[in-house]
């Protein structure tokens, strides 16, 4: 294994860390931007969720029941239900398409929240609304790898304190990724050199991970949420103009 491979396992592994243990999503966005330079999608996907359920699980270590909320539970399992819709829809829609037009949604309402700061959205049943997102999400989640975005679209147009969001983005985005994992894991997506590469990205997916909880509690409620804005910004960006 050369010394450029090991650098842009480091990098996409400690990056994508440090972001999951600052907000609780956005591991795939940040480690896909480098690891699609270098490797194949199957193998940048597969180490993409394999650092996803690393920061997750260190982060339930590190804060226990505090990053677990039952509200959640409906968006999960809607989430589950719109995993095989998103896959058997691969067949007839170019991701390509879609992951624009995510990407689009994501750019247009960050600068247009940026712009109204304090303008937030107000729902008195939210149950009902939460499984809707957690559906369309699953259903990105199967169809493209993006199950993290959309919750963390919406805790943010909700104007959800940080521990709020984190909670949603860390209780569904575990569960979500962790099925993904066990599935890459029975496809046969680890062998040969991947299942290497996974072992390579752990200490710095954990070391990035440590340090993104530990910013996580220094910062206040206006620099979480400007931290999620700029995050989601970043997503946005880079699904409009995906790494090839």
């Amino acid at each position: 294994m050369s010394l450029f491979l090991i650098a842009a396992l480091a990098l996409g592994a400690f990056g994508s860390g440090f972001v999951n243990g600052l907000a609780g999503f956005g591991t795939a966005v940040v480690s896909l931007s480098i690891w699609l330079h270098v490797f194949e999608p199957g193998t940048a996907a597969a180490l993409a969720v394999t650092c996803s359920v690393i920061g997750s699980v260190q982060a339930f270590i590190r804060r226990g029941t505090e990053l677990f909320t039952a509200d959640a539970v409906p968006m999960m399992i809607a989430g589950f239900l719109g995993i095989p819709i998103g896959v058997s829809l691969l067949a007839y829609l170019d991701p390509a398409y879609v992951r624009f037009a995510v990407g689009v949604l994501l750019v247009v309402y960050v600068l247009f929240s940026l712009a109204r700061p304090n303008r937030v959205l107000t729902i008195n049943n939210r149950k009902p609304v939460d499984m809707g997102i957690g559906l369309f999400a699953g259903f990105l989640g199967g169809f493209a790898g993006l199950s993290g975005i959309i919750p963390s679209f919406w805790g943010n147009l909700c104007g959800w304190g940080k521990l709020e969001q984190r909670r949603f983005y860390q209780t569904f985005n575990a569960t979500i990724l962790s099925a993904t994992l066990v599935v890459y894991f029975f496809s046969g997506a680890f062998s040969g050199d991947v299942g290497w590469f996974a072992l390579v990205c752990v200490p710095f997916a954990v070391g990035g991970t440590a340090l993104g909880l530990r910013l996580f509690d220094w910062v206040n409620e206006k620099q979480f949420r400007l931290a999620i804005h700029l995050l989601l910004l970043f997503s946005g960006l880079t699904l409009v103009l995906p790494v090839s």
